[in-house]
């Protein structure tokens, strides 16, 4: 219940915006009694945009949890990192829980024919998707992008 009022604060903060690839996401988000702190951010290319990478470090060393929103051209996408992964002082994150959804109108979806879909972000600003169909393993896609990444911790 928690990370969907996360979620659904994110949602209707974020819906008053602008699109574009810079995140217009507050410096700390209130979730109840917890709160998510920005710990660091990049654009597209990897490029340092708020935060400090030393503090994102730490938090994965640490164990902390953290929360990404992704910037693209389609809008904005918050999620917890399933798995945090640190090599060369590069963090990464991973989410495996995904099922596809489409914009009906105002309304937000499962698609008739779901599929799953996982994916890897990096402070480098890589994405890398891939996605396969519910109960088969029969692959729909693999997609590798450049995002901006929000990095925050609790």
């Amino acid at each position: 219940m928690r990370n969907l009022l996360s979620l659904v604060i994110l949602i209707l903060w974020v819906s008053g915006c602008a699109s574009s690839t810079t995140l217009p996401v507050p410096t700390s988000l209130a979730t109840g009694t917890t709160e998510w702190t920005l710990a660091y951010a990049n654009d597209e290319n990897g490029v340092r945009t708020e935060g400090d990478i030393e503090a994102l470090l730490n938090a994965a060393k640490n164990g902390q949890e953290v929360r990404i929103v992704i910037a693209d051209p389609e809008g904005y996408y918050s999620t917890e990192a399933e798995n945090l992964s640190v090599r060369h002082g590069i963090v990464y994150a991973q989410n495996t829980s995904h099922v596809s959804v489409e914009y009906q109108g105002d309304s937000l979806r499962f698609q008739d024919d779901s599929y799953y879909w996982m994916i890897i972000v990096s402070t480098r600003g890589e994405r890398d998707m891939i996605r396969w169909s519910v109960g088969a393993h029969d692959p729909r896609g693999h997609t590798q992008d450049k995002v901006a990444v929000r990095w925050f911790v609790r």
